[in-house]
């Protein structure tokens, strides 16, 4: 089978050249190029165009050869900045020698900006961290010591000052019953019959004057005297002292 195309198809359509080809491959792959070699600017000028402002830096840095030629890409980076643009707008910013020290300076600049106001909302963040954490709920594990008055001391005292106020109040009670009993008259009860009347213990006592009939004890011993100095001389023992009203009492 044979295909037929229409002639107009065919003039229209225009073959790319090996040239452009490899032109629209490198701009595909600018984030793997470091060094071109030989390669002339001419050849490199339209696929530069795509590359952004780090990927142009990066291979302006490596082929130090095609920065004089590659000035004017960075015109375009340069009009992204508002500042710029407006003053290119004006009239100014014309020579294309200044453009890329000129762009790398901006971003320099925004660079240091971007940091302050970086560190600011870091400061600030910290800030309201702490704040937080000063004020959030934490949970202690074990008895920590504490120089301030805490919850359960507080707890505490105004538990043991409630106790106290209950406590005299009690006491008032009592003592407010104990002299109603005490003002009554008491009742006296009759003994039980199976309680035994026991007669008082008699202690006995011993006089220290001599007894009245001591005398005729004495007369006794006189009789004895004549017996005994007529025998051998002994140690004379003492006479026992009787309390006969002890016989008398206990009778």
């Amino acid at each position: 089978s044979h295909f037929f195309y229409p002639r107009s198809n065919l003039m229209h359509k225009e073959v790319k050249s090996l040239a452009t080809i490899s032109q629209e491959t490198i701009a595909k792959c600018l984030d793997l190029i470091t060094d071109v070699g030989c390669v002339p600017y001419s050849l490199l000028k339209n696929s530069l165009k795509h590359a952004t402002a780090q990927q142009l830096y990066r291979i302006e840095r490596n082929n130090p050869e095609i920065m004089l030629e590659s000035n004017e890409l960075w015109l375009s980076h340069c009009l992204s900045i508002k500042e710029i643009r407006d003053e290119h707008q004006n009239g100014s910013h014309r020579n294309p020698e200044e453009w890329r020290e000129m762009y790398l300076q901006k971003q320099q600049e925004n660079e240091r900006k971007r940091e302050i106001v970086k560190e600011k909302l870091k400061n600030q963040y910290n800030k309201i961290q702490t704040e937080k954490a000063a004020r959030s709920i934490k949970v202690l594990h074990g008895v920590v010591p504490t120089k301030q008055r805490t919850y359960d001391a507080a707890r505490r005292s105004t538990m043991s000052k409630l106790f106290q106020q209950s406590k005299r109040e009690a006491d008032k009670v009592a003592s407010i019953y104990q002299s109603k009993r005490s003002t009554m008259p008491q009742k006296i009860r009759p003994p039980s019959q199976s309680h035994k009347v026991r007669p008082p213990k008699i202690i006995p006592i011993i006089p220290t004057s001599p007894p009245p009939f001591a005398s005729s004890i004495s007369k006794k011993s006189k009789r004895h005297e004549g017996l005994q100095n007529s025998k051998p001389t002994e140690s004379k023992k003492p006479v026992a002292m009787v309390n006969f009203n002890i016989f008398k009492e206990l009778s």
